[in-house]
């Protein structure tokens, strides 16, 4: 599963929890990351991952038009119109950030 959320805020791990119907969640490792995703950590992009993944929109990303997200590598990004963001990813746009940010 793919979180996403601005870098300013945080995700509210039990609204993560029940979104997910899990009762443990975690951080993917370095290792985890890359083989599901293709990517190492920081260059993550939001779509083209190696596997399908499960992807959860925080409806509060959509507050902007234009975002920037990982593009392959820690040092390169790419634009995304908010209004594609769901389409491109195949994501879910849900309640995922801590009411306090």
């Amino acid at each position: 599963m793919l979180a996403l959320c601005a870098g300013t805020d945080r995700i509210d791990e039990a609204k993560l929890r029940t979104l997910a119907g899990a009762g443990t969640i975690r951080r993917a490792t370095a290792a985890e990351a890359r083989d599901s995703t293709g990517y190492p950590i920081g260059g993550v992009p939001p779509f083209a991952h190696a596997r399908p993944l499960r992807v959860l929109i925080d409806r509060g990303l959509l507050r902007h038009e234009a975002l920037w997200a990982g593009a392959g590598t820690g040092e390169t990004v790419v634009r995304v119109w908010s209004r594609d963001l769901a389409r491109a990813s195949g994501g879910t746009v849900v309640d995922l950030v801590a009411s306090n940010g």
